[in-house]
């Protein structure tokens, strides 16, 4: 899993995400992934060598046992509380109707 983008450039996301999915995320260092991507394509498209558009180097960010033990328990809570309020979703989404 890679975080791209300007959401990539904050390692503190990037560790969030990882616990959240309990393995290391890549955290590439270029607000303009993206767009290299799609000059790499343009350059293909153009018989170019797309190595010039190839993206920065990328940081591994590992999770941390504690942060995603916390991740966790509170994915846990969150999931009960939602299924407690099924019903409640439930009507109201028929009296919307």
């Amino acid at each position: 899993m890679a975080a791209l983008g300007g959401g990539a450039r904050d390692q503190r996301m990037a560790r969030m995400l990882a616990g959240f999915l309990g393995h290391a995320v890549e955290r590439c260092g270029d607000d303009e992934t993206g767009a290299r991507g799609a000059a790499g394509y343009a350059a293909l498209s153009q018989g170019l060598d797309a190595a010039d558009c190839l993206p920065a180097p990328c940081e591994q960010v590992a999770p941390d046992p504690h942060e995603q033990a916390a991740h966790t328990d509170f994915y846990g809570q969150f999931h009960r509380v939602v299924e407690s309020l099924a019903p409640a979703f439930g009507q109201l989404s028929g009296a919307a109707r």
